[in-house]
């Protein structure tokens, strides 16, 4: 196996929240990936992880300097591995999903941006609300929440110095190219959207197989009535900590976004199943 990991960073995180979700995300990798495919590396501006390293973790970074969620705009300079895989830290993985990773290696070319997202019943989302801008200002709408990178490609390299750019001059980029019903912020999401835009590779970091892929859970993304996805649908969770939104198994990496998510009882089991072996591929 080449040299592969998934890459999760965290920052600015008093109450520790966002770290105990790449705990559980890491956690969720170790158990579903199989060995070779399971390396995991947190980029964290708390050095107490890095004296008190977590055994899900394989690698533990400490780094200051960018501030907030604009970090994740600097995945490529931040990766120990040639081939990596940055995941926000509010998701899990529900499968082995490695051949996804031969794919990016073997057959692409070298960047690949979600630009498909589905709701807690597999249907794929197509509500723009929490996208403000993209439609109208004519940008792709992808989703860095799950990006692969190999660092040895040039499209990957250009790519990510022009999103630094972006990052560096946002008011200047807003104005430009989401200067209609923009968004509050330019974000990750916005930055790797009017990169992608500009340099003109929609084609070259988006795939035209079945993934990647992601389950967003924002109740208002799910196109019906209700309140919330865990008052009036209900997660359900087994003893394997496998997930059940309403009667709909979740297979696919979950975008839990909202914090009434289960963490707490999946983080039970996935200790507990770390005692017996852990692994289930």
């Amino acid at each position: 196996m080449r040299n592969f990991g998934y890459l999760l960073i965290v920052n600015n995180d008093s109450n520790k929240k966002y770290h105990n979700m790449a705990q559980l995300l890491a956690s969720s990798i170790k158990k579903t990936q199989p060995e070779g495919y399971d390396k995991v590396c947190l980029i964290t501006d708390d050095s107490y992880y890095h004296k008190h390293q977590d055994l899900m973790y394989d690698l533990v970074k400490v780094k200051e300097g960018v501030k907030g969620w604009d970090q994740r705009n600097y995945m490529f300079e931040l990766s120990p591995f040639q081939h990596t895989i940055c995941l926000d830290v509010d998701m899990l993985i529900t499968r082995d999903i490695s051949h996804w990773v031969d794919h990016f290696i073997n057959k692409t070319s070298g960047l690949i941006i979600t630009d498909t997202v589905l709701k807690y019943n597999n249907e794929v989302i197509t509500n723009l609300s929490c996208r403000p801008g993209y439609k109208e200002n004519d940008i792709p709408v992808l989703y860095s929440g799950f990006t692969y990178f190999n660092k040895e490609s040039s499209t990957a390299s250009n790519f990510f110095k022009l999103v630094s750019y972006i990052t560096e001059h946002k008011d200047e980029f807003k104005r430009l190219y989401m200067s209609k019903k923009y968004p509050p912020q330019i974000g990750t999401d916005e930055a790797f959207s009017i990169a992608t835009y500009i340099l003109g590779i929609e084609n070259e970091v988006t795939t035209n197989t079945s993934f990647p892929k992601f389950v967003h859970l924002k109740t208002n993304l799910q196109d019906l009535k209700i309140q919330s996805i865990n008052l009036d649908l209900g997660y359900h969770i087994d003893s394997n900590a496998n997930i059940s939104i309403g009667t709909f198994s979740q297979n696919e990496i979950i975008h839990y976004s909202e914090k009434d998510f289960p963490t707490a009882e999946l983080n039970y089991l996935y200790k507990n199943q770390l005692l017996e072996g852990f692994k289930n591929v």
